[in-house]
């Protein structure tokens, strides 16, 4: 009888220990006012402003430098689609003048050099 308890309680202790460290990882938290999403375990928050767009990332819960990265908005609004780039204006920050109206579904999709486009979708 207490073989079979302290199994259970063994059991009961691993799962708590490895499903709360796979629930914090990565975790998109919104810092800006926008929408975060995680996507290979960065999060890109977009934020809709009225004079554009901005795009922020953050890797491990620090700023990701978005400098060497190439960067594209697209945006559909009732079947209709536009593309714009995003443009590295500081350490964690891209943007671009076009504003996300609602309703709109948009695709960002960020590349550094020599690597796969990063693609990560949002519904407003």
């Amino acid at each position: 009888m207490n073989t079979a308890f302290f199994k259970t309680l063994l059991i009961t202790i691993a799962l708590l220990v490895f499903s709360s460290s796979a629930f914090s990882h990565g975790r998109a938290v919104a810092q800006y006012g926008g929408v975060a999403k995680t996507e290979k375990d960065v999060v890109f928050e977009l934020v809709r402003e009225e004079a554009g767009t901005t795009l922020y990332v953050i890797d491990h819960g620090k700023p990701y430098p978005t400098k060497k990265l190439k960067g594209k908005l697209k945006i559909t609004v009732d079947g209709e689609e536009s593309e714009t780039n995003l443009t590295s204006t500081g350490v964690n920050k891209m943007v671009s003048d076009r504003i996300i109206p609602d309703n709109a579904k948009v695709l960002v999709k960020l590349k550094k050099k020599n690597r796969r486009w990063v693609t990560v979708r949002y519904s407003f």
